[in-house]
């Protein structure tokens, strides 16, 4: 039986030997642990006109890198009219509540069925 460190600070495989960092081919960066994530969102309460722009701060990588989810309390549901750079644009009945996120796209392959 051999002996074992609760430290991990001395012998073979030891932190301080740098043995633990895992394989060079390894991909544990934030991006593939995290996945997309919520970059903002909001609610636009009571919408006055049928077109609505919602201005926001630009995302890294453009409009090709995120997503918007709009979201309505109105049985017409809201749809995505522009989007460009730090801002879109959606039509949605007068008077509904609309809710929107801006969520970063995946980088992750899927196979649609």
């Amino acid at each position: 039986m051999g002996a074992t460190s609760v430290t991990g600070v001395s012998g073979v495989g030891s932190v301080q030997d740098g043995y633990s960092k895992g394989s060079p081919h390894m991909t544990l960066g934030v991006g593939h642990l995290i996945g997309p994530r919520v970059m903002a969102a909001g609610t636009c309460a009571s919408v006055t006109a049928a077109s609505t722009t919602v201005d926001h701060a630009p995302i890294p990588g453009g409009t090709a890198s995120y997503i918007v989810v709009l979201t309505s309390n109105n049985a017409t549901a809201p749809y995505l009219t522009a989007r460009v750079p730090g801002s879109f644009t959606f039509t949605s009945p007068v008077g509904s509540t609309v809710n929107w996120a801006i969520i970063t796209v995946g980088s992750g392959e899927t196979s649609v069925k």
